[in-house]
């Protein structure tokens, strides 16, 4: 793989938790930084919940590597691209070489 297809900007999101003064906690997804991302279409699958029917859609979000995104737990990191956000399912050192990070992820719905 070359850098030439990092070609499709995406945000990542950040969780943040706050305190309020009568002691509930709010959280909040604010953008923490923009990479460039390769990304493909890996499967669909089909979940029936109380009757309701949904597909959930699992996306690779190819970036290059960064170690304190390597480091973040995977609940604590969205991805942001075109109006919707994607949850983190699971991250790989491509080829352990240090040189991309494969972000697998789901739609929020």
């Amino acid at each position: 793989m070359n850098y030439g297809e990092l070609k499709h900007p995406i945000s990542l999101m950040k969780k943040t938790t706050t305190s309020t003064d009568t002691r509930f906690t709010t959280t909040d997804w604010t953008e923490w930084k923009k990479v460039f991302a390769k990304i493909e279409k890996e499967k669909r699958s089909t979940i029936i919940v109380n009757d309701k029917v949904s597909e959930n859609r699992t996306i690779l979000f190819t970036i290059r590597y960064q170690k304190v995104i390597e480091e973040m737990e995977l609940k604590d990191i969205r991805i942001h691209y075109k109006e919707k956000e994607y949850e983190i399912t699971n991250m790989e050192d491509k080829d352990f070489e240090q040189k991309y990070l494969v972000l697998s992820a789901s739609e929020v719905i």
